[in-house]
């Protein structure tokens, strides 16, 4: 069997406890398993990193893992960061759809001011 891979992203070892985000692995997938075209979702996360964008590994893979033209073909693909610092917990999502990005959305998680708020 032959690994399915990301064109633009080559891990130079794989390793399943990578802390430094060089594979290739969403952090979440949502499919059904053994049915063509089934990929639904695909989800990578990270808790406070540059706030309105997402670094050039996420965007390629989320990117790759989308391409209808692609390996995987899944639906949609989201990056999802978690502010859990500063005022209200909230949560940015940049969509994508079919190799590209489609936007933003802002989620506020609670009304509470976070417990760990330097506010």
């Amino acid at each position: 069997m032959i690994p399915k891979t990301l064109p633009d992203l080559r891990p130079s070892q794989i390793l399943s406890d990578d802390i430094c985000a060089t594979t290739v692995y969403p952090d979440i997938i949502v499919h059904i398993r053994g049915k063509e075209r089934a990929n639904l979702l695909v989800i990578e996360v990270k808790r406070y990193c540059d706030w309105d964008v997402v670094d050039d590994h996420d965007s390629a893979k989320l990117r790759g893992f989308t391409d209808q033209n692609g390996l995987f073909r899944y639906t949609w693909g989201v990056f999802l960061n978690f502010k859990v610092r500063g005022g209200f917990p909230h949560a940015k999502a940049i969509w994508f759809h079919d190799g590209k990005c489609m936007g933003k959305d802002n989620v506020i998680l609670s009304k509470k001011k976070s417990p760990l708020s330097d506010d």
